[in-house]
């Protein structure tokens, strides 16, 4: 009986996992800022013109500031979204028949005060048992500052670095054309081509500091995360 018990309250305890992921790009971070803004309207016109209840829906878009009743991080100035990422066309047909359109969608709640950025996932479905976070740090530098976001000790002790390398030849992803940064060279900027090197000695240069943080308390799912 003890047993049983030891064994149901280990599973009701999810340890909130911490993952930092160090992605340096060939360009200064006023230029990223730059991109970031074009790809974030790339995707949304992607998403344009899907049927109801497809793609992503947006529902709040709007400036903050430290006085704002939405600025619950204490965040600098910035722009707050929400959104409703509607996900369920993106399973197979058949398993999208089985499960309600509450366990996949998507709620994302985003606060750009860039250098600085935080974006928090939730799903009504599963409620407190998923919850994930993606706070950023955009820095001129080589990927080497030890903690960008300030984590506590906690969540310090938890974290595991990854440093993602752009010009890592990878033949499970598929590029598209004209988008490998080891094969394009830009005319109006004169970079590109990018060796496996280029963190080392490229100029300018810049990094994304990461930290993503995932808690997914369900019986036998937890675990594979």
């Amino acid at each position: 009986h003890e047993a049983t018990l030891h064994s149901l309250n280990a599973s009701n305890h999810c340890t909130m996992l911490v993952k930092e992921y160090r992605i340096t790009m060939p360009m200064t971070s006023a230029e990223y800022y730059i991109a970031q803004l074009y790809m974030v309207a790339k995707a949304s016109q992607e998403e344009s013109g899907q049927e109801a209840g497809e793609g992503i829906e947006i529902i709040r878009n709007e400036p903050f500031d430290e006085k704002s009743e939405i600025n619950k991080h204490n965040m600098p100035p910035g722009q707050y979204t929400e959104k409703i990422m509607h996900l369920k066309s993106k399973l197979p047909k058949f398993i999208g028949a089985l499960v309600p359109d509450s366990m996949t969608d998507i709620i994302e709640y985003s606060w750009n005060a860039f250098p600085w950025c935080r974006t928090e996932y939730h799903n009504k479905y599963f409620g407190e048992k998923f919850f994930m976070s993606v706070e950023t740090m955009h820095a001129d530098d080589r990927g080497t500052q030890e903690n960008a976001v300030n984590l506590n000790a906690e969540d310090l002790a938890k974290r595991k670095v990854d440093y993602l390398n752009i010009a890592c030849d990878d033949g499970n992803v598929a590029m598209e054309k004209g988008e490998d940064p080891t094969k394009f060279l830009s005319k109006k900027t004169g970079r590109g081509n990018l060796k496996r090197t280029f963190m080392e000695d490229h100029a300018p240069i810049m990094t994304c500091y990461k930290v993503v943080k995932l808690r997914f308390k369900v019986l036998g799912l937890q675990s594979r995360v």
